[in-house]
C-alpha cells in the first residue's frame, strides 16, 4: 500500500490518543521530540511514529525511536516500515550516526525492529540517562537497546 509521510503535531494525533501511552502524549511538544505520520491516499492518518533527538553528556548525539503506532485495520501493510524508513532518513540528513529503539525483552515490536535493521544488547547506561524523560519507565533487567547503523 502507498503512504505519504507528514510532520504531525499534537493536535494531528488526537484520534490516537486513546490508544496512546500517556508517556507519548505528554512528549509532543518536548525538546527534542518529533513525529512524523503515515496517511494512505484517501488522507487517512493510519499512523505515527514518534522519535526524539538529543546529546549525552559527552557531546555525542542520540536518536531513539520512542514508539510507533499504526492502527489495527492498517496494519500488515508496511506502514510502520516506511514511518521507520523515513525516521532514519531524517536523522540520517541530521548527521546522525545510528538511531536507537528501546523495548522489553519480549515484545512483539522487537521483530519489526529487527525486520528494520537493528541489532538488539544490553543497555548502554548513557543512553537510559538521556532518554528516561521521553520513555515511560524503563528497567534495564527487562529492556533492551536496539541500534541501528544509518549508514547502511
Amino acid at each position: 500500500m502507498k503512504y505519504e509521510m507528514y510532520t504531525l503535531n499534537r493536535e494531528d494525533i488526537t484520534e490516537f490518543e486513546d490508544v496512546l501511552p500517556e508517556y507519548v502524549v505528554d512528549n509532543c511538544g518536548k525538546e527534542g521530540c518529533f513525529m512524523i505520520g503515515a496517511v494512505d491516499t484517501d488522507d487517512n492518518l493510519v499512523g505515527m511514529a514518534q522519535f526524539y533527538v538529543g546529546m549525552l553528556e559527552n557531546g555525542e548525539f542520540i536518536s531513539d525511536l520512542v514508539y510507533i503506532y499504526v492502527a489495527e485495520e492498517y496494519r500488515g501493510n508496511g506502514a510502520a516500515s516506511r514511518m521507520i524508513s523515513k525516521v532514519h532518513s531524517i536523522l540520517k540528513q541530521s548527521g546522525l550516526e545510528k538511531s536507537l529503539a528501546l523495548t522489553e525483552k519480549k515484545s512483539e515490536v522487537k521483530a519489526l525492529f529487527t525486520e528494520n535493521g537493528y541489532l538488539f544488547m544490553k543497555l548502554e547506561k548513557d543512553s537510559v540517562k538521556e532518554l528516561e524523560n521521553v520513555h515511560d519507565r524503563i528497567v534495564p533487567a527487562k529492556t533492551e537497546q536496539g541500534v541501528c547503523w544509518l549508514d547502511r
